[in-house]
C-alpha cells in the first residue's frame, strides 16, 4: 500500500502511525514490523524536513538576490 501524504500533514500522519504501532499488542513479529515502520517514518520525516528547509532557503536566497538586483 502506498500512502501519499501532503507535507503539511506529514507530522500528524507520522504521529498517528507511531501511536497506532506502539499500541499494537500483537505477536513479536508484528511488534518488530511496527518498530521498523516507526524507524522508517522518523527517517522519512527527517529527510522531508531537511528537504523543505533547503527548498525554502534556496527560494529565499533567489528572491533576495532578485530584490537586491532590482534596487541596484
Amino acid at each position: 500500500m502506498v500512502v501519499f501524504v501532503p507535507l503539511t500533514n506529514l507530522g500528524k500522519f507520522v504521529n498517528s502511525t507511531i501511536g497506532y504501532t506502539q499500541q499494537n499488542k500483537g505477536s513479536g513479529d508484528v511488534k518488530l514490523r511496527a518498530s521498523r515502520i516507526n524507524k522508517n517514518l522518523l527517517e522519512l520525516n527527517k529527510e522531508i524536513n531537511r528537504y523543505s528547509t533547503n527548498f525554502y532557503q534556496t527560494k529565499d536566497a533567489k528572491l533576495n538576490k532578485h530584490i537586491h538586483n532590482l534596487h541596484h
